[in-house]
C-alpha cells in the first residue's frame, strides 16, 4: 500500500483571490510551459482547446505521471507568470477537480470532472515525434494502385520515391523529402484516376527495454525441434511478428525457423542482451511447452520489422504479416502496437482471418481505455496482461475492445543471464503458445480454440 505525503485539490476558480486574476492575460499564442522545481512555481502561455495537449505540456515540464478522466475537454487561452504550483494548477484546470498526489518520491497528477477514480486515461510527454504513434509519420504515403499501373513512374510524378512494396495488395510505401511535399502529393493522388486508395503510414510503438534478473535456473524446456517438413499438417507455424530474433544455442533455438526480414537486417550483434523479438519467441515456446506438457509441434518464424531502426511502422508490419501467411503460418503473434488504426494492415489481416488465421495481439502498457491497433481490429484477438495474483495488471490497458487477459511477465535465459520481461507484450506470446498448443492444424481451423481462448480467459469488466 502506497503511503500519500501530500495532495492538494482545486474544483474551481472561484476560490482563488482577485490579486491571482489580474496576472492573467488571455492573450496567449504560443504553447509554452516552464516549472521551477526548486520554488514549485508555474510559468506558462498556453492556447489550445485540447485537455490532452495541455497535460501533455505539465508532464514534460514536470515529469509527473498524469491521469484524466475520458472524455474530458478544456479549452484554455492564458498567460501565467511564475505562480505557485496549485494556483497555476486551479487558472490552467478552471472547472475541473485535480489531486496532484505525491508517493514514494513520485509525483502523479490525477485530473477529472466526476471522481478521482475515473482518472484512468494517461497522459505521457513525448518529446520524440516518433513516440506519438497516433500522428502519421509525415513524410510518407501508402498508396493503392491499380493494375498495371507503373507505380515507380506514378511516385516520380508526385516528387517521391518507392521504399516499400506490398505486391500481393498493389500497394506501396512512398517517401517525399518535406511534409508539405507529402501532403501535397496527397492531395493530387487523391484525385488521380490510375490509384484506388492513398492512405497514411504509422510508426509503431518501440519495444521496452529488458531488465536483468538474479535466478539461479529456470525449467527445462522439453518440446523439441520439428521437421522442416512443410507436407506435415501436424506442426503449427506461428508468425511473430517483431524484432530481430538472434539465436544463443538454447532455450527456444530448436523451434526458431529461418527468419524473415522486411526492413534490413538488425544491427544489433547476436551477443548483445537479448531483443524484444527473443523475449517474445521466448514467452511463446515455455507456453506451449506447459501447456502441452512438451508435446506440441511448433514453429516459431521470425519476422523482423523494425531491421536496424528503433521504431517499425504500420506498412511493415502488414508487409510482415503478409509474408509470414504466405510462408504457412497459421497464428499471427503481434506484440507491438499503434495508437493509429491502419486500413492496409486491417486488409491484410482481414484476409488471413478469412483463411483461417488466428492473429493475437497485444491492447498495450498504459491502463487507459484508448484503443491499440491492431489488437482493437475485430478480427484479432485482443489481450491484456494479469499480474501475479491474476488481476489486471496496473499498467495494462482496459478498453472495451480487450477480449481476454493472460500473465504478462516471464524469465528466460539469454547468454548465461536471466532476463524478465512484462507487459501486455507478454500476454500475448502467451495466449500465442497456448492457442499452439491446443490446436490440432490436421483437423481442421483454429476457429474453436479461438472460441475457447475467449471463455476461459475473457476479461470480466
Amino acid at each position: 500500500m502506497s503511503t500519500y505525503a501530500s495532495i492538494l485539490s482545486g474544483p474551481s476558480l472561484l476560490a482563488l483571490g482577485l490579486s491571482l486574476l489580474l496576472s492573467v492575460e488571455a492573450v496567449g499564442r504560443s504553447n509554452t510551459l516552464t516549472w521551477d522545481k526548486a520554488s514549485e512555481r508555474i510559468s506558462a502561455e498556453i492556447k489550445t482547446s485540447s485537455l490532452d495537449e495541455l497535460l501533455g505540456l505539465v508532464s514534460e515540464a514536470t515529469g509527473w505521471e498524469i491521469y484524466y478522466q475520458p472524455d474530458t475537454q478544456r479549452s484554455v487561452d492564458l498567460k501565467l507568470r511564475d505562480r505557485p504550483t496549485s494556483e497555476a494548477l486551479k487558472l490552467l484546470l478552471g472547472d475541473l477537480s485535480f489531486a496532484l498526489i505525491t508517493s514514494e518520491g513520485k509525483q502523479r497528477l490525477m485530473v477529472f470532472r466526476t471522481a478521482i477514480g475515473e482518472a484512468t486515461e494517461l497522459v505521457s510527454a513525448k518529446k520524440d515525434p516518433r513516440d506519438d504513434t497516433t500522428k502519421p509519420i509525415a513524410t510518407e504515403l501508402v498508396v493503392t494502385v491499380k493494375p498495371g499501373v507503373d507505380i515507380d513512374a506514378l511516385a516520380r510524378k508526385y516528387g517521391g520515391k518507392v521504399i516499400g512494396r506490398l505486391e500481393e495488395f498493389r500497394t506501396y510505401r512512398l517517401e517525399f523529402e518535406t511534409a508539405e511535399a507529402a501532403e501535397k502529393a496527397l492531395k493530387e493522388l487523391q484525385g488521380d484516376t490510375s490509384v484506388e486508395k492513398v492512405q497514411r503510414n504509422y510508426f509503431v510503438e518501440r519495444p521496452p527495454e529488458l531488465q536483468g534478473v538474479d535466478l539461479s535456473s529456470l525449467p527445462e524446456m522439453r518440446l523439441q525441434a520439428t521437421s522442416p517438413d512443410k507436407t506435415d499438417c501436424s506442426q503449427l507455424i506461428i508468425g511473430l511478428i517483431d524484432t530481430a530474433v538472434h539465436k544463443t544455442g538454447g532455450g527456444a533455438d530448436r523451434l526458431l525457423l529461418p527468419q524473415i526480414d522486411v526492413a534490413g537486417e538488425s544491427s544489433a550483434p547476436a551477443s548483445a542482451s537479448p531483443s524484444h523479438g527473443r523475449a517474445m519467441a521466448e514467452a511463446i515456446a515455455r507456453a506451449a511447452d506447459f501447456s502441452s506438457k512438451g508435446q506440441a509441434k511448433i514453429g516459431i518464424l521470425p519476422v523482423n520489422v523494425y531491421g536496424a531502426s528503433e521504431q517499425a511502422s504500420t506498412f511493415n508490419v502488414a508487409l510482415g504479416v503478409q509474408k509470414a501467411i504466405a510462408s504457412g503460418a497459421k497464428i499471427i503473434n503481434l506484440s507491438l502496437g499503434s495508437g493509429a488504426p491502419s486500413p492496409l494492415l486491417a486488409d491484410v489481416i482481414r484476409q488471413g482471418k478469412a483463411q483461417g488465421i488466428l492473429f493475437v495481439g497485444a491492447a498495450g502498457n498504459t491502463p487507459t481505455t484508448r484503443s491499440t491497433y491492431p489488437a482493437a481490429d475485430p478480427e484479432v484477438l485482443a489481450v491484456t496482461a494479469s499480474d501475479r495474483s491474476g488481476q489486471l495488471a496496473s499498467y495494462a490497458n482496459r478498453g472495451e475492445f480487450v477480449d481476454v487477459i493472460a500473465p504478462g511477465s516471464t524469465v528466460f535465459q539469454f547468454n548465461g543471464q536471466s532476463y524478465l520481461s512484462s507487459g501486455t507484450s507478454v500476454a500475448t506470446a502467451h495466449v500465442s503458445g497456448l492457442a499452439a498448443a491446443m490446436a490440432d492444424p490436421c483437423k481442421g481451423g483454429l476457429g474453436s480454440v479461438e472460441q475457447k481462448i475467449r471463455q476461459d480467459m475473457s476479461l470480466k469488466k
